[in-house]
């Protein structure tokens, strides 16, 4: 079992829900929703746990805005 908010579920079958205020459509065993996501509450029997989904830690290649990142020039 993942860790606790990081579990991935997939749709059991197909339907439309608002999300944001837009219809959006949760297509049976394509549609992909993490853990705890709005659309989830009130319609968990929509959705079963998906056991095979790996999540792997990804560092981001950025800074955030205003932050620098820590590299020296190609020449120092």
């Amino acid at each position: 079992m993942p860790a606790k908010g990081r579990a991935v579920y997939v749709a059991n079958q197909t339907f439309v829900a608002d999300v944001d205020g837009v219809p959006q459509t949760f297509k049976r065993g394509v549609t992909l929703v993490r853990e705890g996501h709005s659309v989830m509450k009130g319609r968990e029997q929509y959705f079963d746990l998906r056991k095979d989904v790996v999540h792997w830690e990804v560092e981001a290649a950025t800074a955030a805005p205003g932050e620098k990142r820590g590299t020296k020039a190609a020449s120092e």
